[in-house]
């Protein structure tokens, strides 16, 4: 069997990610466990929730977490829903196993739902790690071959959807994939230029390490990491759809950063200044890097230097046209410009 390219679609797992890696530790780690269940009550089983804290933090095994919840009915019943928790951490020893954060879940899910587990009949139990890196979109390692979606390490640190990532990024990757076997530029560094440096990728992660508590209990405030979430969401709930949607569907722009950023500060002042507290100098600095990484790509790739780039490609051989059009999507797609506000349906209303 011969091919001109290999594109590995193997998820996060695939061995040439793990031979690309070299055997490097993940920088961040979500743990999800939840199940499929029949037995409740259907007029009550008609939403969903993407994101939902019932609890400040806890101790799990002998380190604090901050548990989240998603629900969501199933299709086969009106009776049947789906439930997820699921926890941020980073990978270091002492944090708690997928069985122990299994029997917290057990544990808290008749709160949550207002149901006996004797009262529900499983369908399924589902348990995953979803782990991340932040050199991520990883580098095309060797000529000719390529990895797309989880593989590729291109979904965000905070909601692990490489599913939703792919489904972003398939305009792009579609029409790239074609031109890059086009102008035979199937070399590591020429495929590389795909899946590049996204700046908006990196910013996420300071939001993921705003929800992850340390190791030691009692370093961070139960009700802190709450306290982020809700006065966040308040501030983007008043700038409007135009700031909380993208942000819903991994898409982290400059403006909508600023307004968030900037109405954190002004609405809850002691919450910004907790949050630079307990993050630290470091993170913030890494962050505010690939913030303005974000401002200059979105002047590199405003909407006149991508028209203008579009003429400049057709003229150039194959080869350097397809580089030029690589690095104004790679910059476009890492400043959130891909995003298009006003071609966005209404968003439905919380029951």
């Amino acid at each position: 069997m011969s091919a001109r390219l290999v594109l590995d679609c193997m998820g996060q797992r695939s061995p040439i990610v793990a031979q690309a890696r070299d055997g490097a530790l993940p920088d961040g780690a979500c743990v999800v466990v939840g199940s499929c269940a029949d037995g409740f009550a259907a007029e009550a089983n008609t939403y969903g929730d993407v994101i939902f804290g019932d609890s400040g933090m806890e101790v799990a095994g002998s380190c604090p977490v901050q548990y989240f919840w998603e629900a969501f009915p199933a299709s086969a019943s009106p009776t049947q829903r789906t439930t997820y928790l699921f926890t941020y951490m980073s990978p270091e020893e002492g944090r708690p196993s997928v069985v122990e954060i299994m029997e917290d879940y057990w544990r808290k899910l008749p709160g949550y739902q207002g149901v006996a587990l004797d009262d529900l009949e499983l369908r399924r139990v589902l348990f995953g790690l979803f782990v991340s890196y932040k050199e991520s979109p990883l580098p095309c390692q060797f000529d000719r071959v390529m990895q797309i979606g989880d593989a590729s390490g291109i979904q965000s640190p905070l909601s692990f959807g490489g599913f939703g990532a792919t489904t972003r990024h398939i305009n792009r990757l579609g029409p790239a994939i074609a031109a890059a076997l086009d102008a035979d530029a199937t070399s590591a560094t020429q495929l590389t230029l795909i899946n590049p440096y996204q700046a908006n990728l990196r910013a996420a992660w300071l939001f993921q390490a705003s929800m992850r508590p340390p190791l030691k209990v009692g370093a961070w405030s139960d009700a802190f990491i709450s306290k982020v979430l809700v006065s966040t969401f308040e501030v983007m709930e008043e700038r409007g759809e135009s700031v909380m949607r993208p942000f819903l569907q991994d898409v982290l722009r400059v403006d909508s950063l600023v307004l968030t950023i900037g109405g954190l500060m002004i609405s809850h002042p002691l919450v910004a200044v907790e949050i630079l507290f307990r993050l630290g100098p470091l993170p913030l600095a890494d962050w505010f890097f690939h913030f303005g990484a974000m401002v200059f790509g979105s002047a590199i790739a405003a909407e006149p230097v991508r028209a203008l780039s579009g003429s400049v490609v057709k003229a150039l051989p194959p080869a350097q046209g397809y580089e030029v059009a690589r690095v104004i999507e790679g910059w476009q797609y890492g400043s959130g410009l891909d995003y298009e506000p006003e071609a966005a349906s209404p968003m439905p209303q919380a029951e």
